[in-house]
């Protein structure tokens, strides 16, 4: 049994350095994500400043990239969006891997603590009966 529990002790362990990998990569993406959200805005905030109003060829090209930014945006921000799911998934599985790999260590702890009342009990016993033979040889 105890061998099962220490191979069972390893695969929770394992399980839960993969979560916790998957959490990490899961919020790099997230940043990743952020930045290209802010960095989208950013590039339009500063084409929105070098746009001359007064001359209607330079408006006209600022609204039709304007357009295509707004929808490239939305798509950055959907985006955003299915990442920030994405970390609060892996963040439940890293806390689920966490708990089992406690609860698991928990067992097997409890479980060894009998083993050694066990062995103690035995141990006891045999130095009684040593004890009893010293006092009737005496």
């Amino acid at each position: 049994m105890t061998r099962t529990l220490d191979q069972l002790h390893r695969l929770r362990a394992h399980q839960r350095r993969e979560a916790t990998v998957a959490l990490r990569d899961a919020e790099a993406e997230l940043a990743r994500q952020d930045a290209r959200v802010e960095a989208l805005a950013s590039s339009m905030a500063r084409a929105r400043a070098a746009t001359n109003l007064g001359d209607p060829a330079d408006v006209a090209t600022w609204s039709s990239w304007r357009l295509q930014a707004e929808v490239t945006g939305r798509r950055e921000r959907a985006r955003l969006a299915q990442k920030a799911r994405d970390v609060e998934l892996a963040g439940a599985k890293h806390r689920r891997a966490v708990m089992d790999e406690l609860a698991l260590a928990a067992v097997r702890d409890a479980r060894l603590e009998a083993e050694m009342e066990i062995v103690k009990r035995a141990e006891a016993g045999r130095m009684d009966a040593i004890a009893a033979r010293n006092r009737r040889a005496a």
